[in-house]
């Protein structure tokens, strides 16, 4: 900076903090809750630290902006993802996290749970203990109907192709993949994401409307993928409505697949192929 922005110094001092504010606006932070031993610990990125080491001034700027966590560190829960497997496997670690009662503020959360049953039981825990989330981003197989015409087929319509994988999208770290396509949808575009996930409704709704009033009697509604999906995305979007916070929180969808792969992935979720 000493070389390319000279002229720096010499603005008013309420100035120089805005633009330190600013800067630290434009980055997000990620991280991972795991335990050592009888410590929490995180792992992934912390952007706060590199500006807040620039000088004291911008340290000044980062402690307004930020609040410090005893044990863990600094974040800026504004602009901060956290990452949690489902409530089974994370039920210990989460409510140790209540002990530190600044972690009551965290606003965006990404699940990866191990299935559609710890799905719904973390969904709930979020929307019924955290009160200041804003954004859950539930990962997880999400099937795309396809494009059915014809009268119903049950060889057909009961034929689910999709990879059903519900594997970890980390190993350890968040700093594993690409979370810039993720982070702008949350930042930029809730409201695209509000309609695509309305169109996505309406195609699994479209899928189940052509199923008959009356099933064969050897296929239930549970078999067809279609009908499963739109249930349970039913039950998310219930859970974010009746969720403890202020204003019920986003609701954002990503499959295993496009977060491993965020280059090449057509994301349904963005309408649009990622940068």
């Amino acid at each position: 900076m000493a070389n390319s922005l000279t002229l720096f110094p010499r603005l008013p001092p309420e100035i120089r903090i805005l633009i330190w504010e600013q800067a630290l606006a434009q980055q997000w932070s990620y991280t991972n809750f795991h335990r050592v031993k009888k410590r929490i610990k995180i792992s992934g990125k912390c952007h706060q630290k590199q500006i807040s080491r620039v000088c004291r001034e911008a340290r000044w700027a980062m402690e307004r902006r930020a609040t410090k966590v005893e044990g863990l560190g600094w974040f800026d829960f504004e602009r901060h993802l956290f990452f949690f497997r489902d409530l089974e496997s994370s039920r210990l670690l989460m409510l140790s996290l209540f002990v530190h009662v600044e972690l009551h503020q965290i606003q965006h959360v990404l699940i990866n749970p191990r299935d559609a049953s710890e799905l719904m039981h973390t969904m709930d825990f979020l929307s019924t203990h955290f009160r200041s989330i804003r954004t859950i981003v539930a990962v997880g197989p999400w099937f795309t109907p396809p494009d059915r015409t014809g009268p119903f087929d049950p060889d057909q319509d009961f034929i689910c192709t999709m990879d059903n994988d519900w594997s970890r999208v980390i190993s350890k770290s968040p700093t594993e993949i690409n979370l810039v396509p993720l982070l702008d949808a949350i930042q930029n575009g809730r409201e695209d994401n509000k309609a695509h996930l309305a169109q996505y409704r309406s195609a699994l709704s479209h899928d189940v409307d052509r199923l008959p009033d009356q099933l064969p009697p050897n296929l239930q509604l549970l078999d067809h993928c279609s009908w499963r999906y739109r249930t349970w995305l039913d039950k998310m979007h219930g859970y974010c409505q009746n969720s403890i916070a202020p204003h019920p929180p986003g609701l954002f969808l990503r499959t295993r697949e496009e977060l491993r792969n965020p280059f090449t992935i057509n994301s349904l979720w963005a309408g649009r192929v990622n940068p």
